[in-house]
C-alpha cells in the first residue's frame, strides 16, 4: 500500500507533464507561459490530493469501491478545472479536459499499483 506522500509524488510525476503535453500539443500553451502552466499543474495536484486521500479513507465508506472513486475523482476534476481556468485563463471546456485527461492517467495508473 502506498503512503500519501509516495502516492502524491506519484500523481505529480504523471499529472503534471500530462498537462504541459496536452497543452503543448493542442496549441493551447504558448511557450512563454510554461512557468505558469508548470506552477498551475502543480498547484492543482498540491490542492486536491489531500483532499482525495482523505476522502477515500474517511468519508462515505457505505458506498461502494467505484461510487467513491466516481465520486472523489468527479470533485478532483471539477476542481482543478477552475483551478486551470483561474490560474491559467483558460476556456473552461479547455480546463476539464485538462483536468480530466490528468486525472484519468494518474487514476489507471494507480489502479495498476
Amino acid at each position: 500500500m502506498l503512503t500519501q506522500t509516495q502516492a502524491m509524488l506519484i500523481s505529480l510525476g504523471l499529472e503534471v507533464p500530462c498537462v504541459l503535453g496536452l497543452g503543448w500539443v493542442r496549441g493551447w500553451m504558448p511557450k512563454t507561459q510554461l512557468p505558469n502552466w508548470l506552477i498551475a499543474a502543480v498547484a492543482a495536484t498540491l490542492i486536491t490530493h489531500p483532499f482525495a486521500w482523505d476522502f477515500s479513507v474517511t468519508h462515505t465508506p457505505d458506498l461502494t469501491p467505484e461510487g467513491k472513486a466516481l465520486r472523489i475523482e468527479t470533485a478532483v476534476v471539477v476542481a482543478e478545472s477552475v483551478i486551470y481556468t483561474l490560474g491559467l485563463r483558460l476556456p473552461p471546456l479547455r480546463a476539464f479536459t485538462l483536468a480530466l485527461a490528468a486525472n484519468a492517467v494518474s487514476f489507471g495508473v494507480g489502479l495498476l499499483l
